[in-house]
């Protein structure tokens, strides 16, 4: 029979593990998720549209090695690279363009 006492922990040392475990257990932060007013306004100032790298002609498929994401005041832009990939172009794209709304099939 082999006797636990050897690495059971003392009371003062079972009540200090037990305040860090709740301590490291509030670090985790709350089950919600969400930006405030000044990371929000952040958010959309850096958000990234989907470019052309190089002309795109009418009924292409747009493959992931045609398209890069940039900085844009485009509001019109499609800023998701999976509602591109994979899509053909309904006209001719220019190079360097962002890809807006409306020009997919």
């Amino acid at each position: 029979k082999i006797e636990d006492c050897i690495s059971a922990l003392t009371p003062e040392e079972f009540a200090l593990w037990s305040r860090r475990i709740k301590k490291a257990y509030l670090s985790l932060g709350k089950k919600e998720w969400k930006l405030n007013e000044k990371e929000l306004s952040y958010r959309v100032k850096v958000e990234r549209a989907v470019c052309s790298i190089g002309n795109i002609k009418k009924g292409n498929k747009i493959k992931e090695t045609n398209v890069i994401l940039k900085r844009t005041s485009n509001s019109n832009a499609i800023f998701e690279l999976s509602e591109v990939v994979g899509k053909k172009a309904k006209k001719n794209i220019k190079e360097n363009s962002v890809i807006e709304k409306g020009v997919l099939l």
